[in-house]
C-alpha cells in the first residue's frame, strides 16, 4: 500500500473518530436513579424543598472549610440559590431552585406526588449546566419512591474528548447512589 493511501486512511480515521466523539459529547444526556424510602412523601419533601436541606444529603453540594458559600433568595422559594467558590476539587458553581409542584390537600394521600427542579451550573474547574429533578411518589403504607434525575450536555473541551465516558457515568451513578442512601437514612430517622 502506498504512503498516500495510508496517509489518507489514517486521516479519514482521525476525522471520523473526531466527528463521532464530538456528536457524543454534544448530545443531551439523561440519567436517573430511584430508591424506596420507608416514610411518607411529606417527610421527604422537607429534605428536598430547600437548598439548605439538600446540602445535607446531595454530594454535589459538598464543600470544604475553605469554600466560600452564599445563599440568596427566600429558602424554598423559586429563585433561591446556593453559590460556592472553592479549590479545584470543589470548583465554583451555583444551584438554583427553578420549579416545584406540591399536591393539593384534596388529593388522596396514595396519589400524592411532589416534584422539585433545580438548575446546577458549574463554572470551574470545567463549565457545564444541568437540570435536576427530584420526584417523590407515595408508594404504599407509609412508603415512598424517590426518583432523582439529571439532564445535561457535556462541554466540548480537549479534556472531555479524551476522558472515559463510562468512568464519568460510573462517577455519576456513585454520586446518585450516595445521595439517595443519605436521603433515605436522614428521612427514615425522622420520628
Amino acid at each position: 500500500m502506498s504512503k498516500k493511501i495510508k496517509l489518507l486512511l489514517v486521516t479519514l480515521f482521525i476525522l471520523l473518530s473526531a466527528f463521532v466523539t464530538y456528536k457524543n459529547l454534544k448530545s443531551s444526556k439523561h440519567f436517573e436513579k430511584s430508591i424506596q424510602i420507608n416514610t411518607s412523601p411529606n417527610k421527604i419533601w422537607g429534605k428536598v424543598n430547600t437548598i439548605q436541606n439538600i446540602k445535607l444529603w446531595m454530594p454535589y453540594t459538598t464543600t470544604t472549610k475553605s469554600t466560600l458559600i452564599a445563599y440568596s433568595g427566600t429558602a424554598g422559594e423559586i429563585g433561591s440559590a446556593f453559590t460556592w467558590n472553592g479549590l479545584e476539587d470543589v470548583g465554583e458553581g451555583k444551584l438554583t431552585l427553578v420549579d416545584k409542584k406540591i399536591p393539593t390537600e384534596s388529593l388522596d394521600t396514595l396519589e400524592q406526588e411532589y416534584e422539585i427542579t433545580y438548575t446546577l451550573e458549574k463554572y470551574s474547574p470545567e463549565a457545564f449546566r444541568a437540570n435536576m429533578k427530584i420526584t417523590i411518589e407515595a408508594y404504599n403504607n407509609n412508603t415512598s419512591l424517590v426518583t432523582w434525575q439529571i439532564d445535561y450536555k457535556l462541554p466540548l473541551s480537549f479534556k472531555s474528548v479524551f476522558s472515559n465516558a463510562s468512568e464519568s457515568l460510573q462517577k455519576l451513578e456513585n454520586s446518585f447512589n450516595t445521595g439517595l442512601v443519605q436521603l433515605k437514612q436522614i428521612t427514615e430517622a425522622i420520628p
